[in-house]
């Protein structure tokens, strides 16, 4: 009985993880507005990108693609990772890692609405 219990435990949690994998990556970047509970960042290299949480997981809006992170443990503040890409966030700072490539200084611009 125990062992039927486990083995379905870990099937569920199976199903969830193949799920998890199934989700967009890389697609186009989409129209995200501040309205929608966006937020945009300025790196000090004139890069910028759209953060939007939604409950466990990042929308993060590049200028060439747009990714969905889910949420990684972390000792503070929140990080949100998939593959190659790690977002973490600070009250209104963030650091955006994509492969070798690491901004560290992205502040939150509240005036700004969109990457356009």
């Amino acid at each position: 009985m125990a062992l039927l219990k486990w083995q379905r435990i870990f099937g569920l949690s199976l199903v969830a993880l193949l799920s998890a994998c199934t989700l967009p990556y890389g697609e186009a970047p989409l129209s995200v507005e501040s309205g929608d509970g966006a937020r945009v960042y300025e790196c000090r290299d004139d890069y910028a990108f759209l953060v939007r949480v939604e409950g466990d997981r990042a929308q993060l809006v590049l200028p060439d693609r747009t990714l969905l992170l889910p949420q990684q443990q972390m000792a503070s503040g929140v990080k949100y990772a998939r593959g190659d890409v790690a977002l973490s966030l600070w009250k209104d700072e963030a650091m955006l890692e994509v492969g070798h490539e690491a901004r560290r200084t992205c502040i939150l611009n509240p005036k700004r609405t969109s990457l356009e």
